[in-house]
């Protein structure tokens, strides 16, 4: 099985791109959740969906130096 380790990555430190995605689904709505890492910033980011009656979303998001 292999082993991701970002130090066998060749390419510089700030083109580098990581994340994470998460979705929780229920009958008649979601949460989506992002996390990222992109060497020279970083995102998060919680999506809010509503699929009952008539369909909605919302997303906030963060970005960190």
């Amino acid at each position: 099985m292999q082993q991701y380790s970002r130090t066998q990555i060749k390419a510089p430190k700030f083109r580098i791109k990581e994340w994470d995605y998460y979705l929780v689904v229920g009958d008649d709505c979601a949460v989506a959740f992002t996390l990222s890492d992109d060497g020279y910033v970083g995102l998060q980011s919680v999506s809010l969906l509503d699929f009952s009656g008539e369909p909605w979303e919302h997303t906030e998001t963060r970005m960190l130096a």
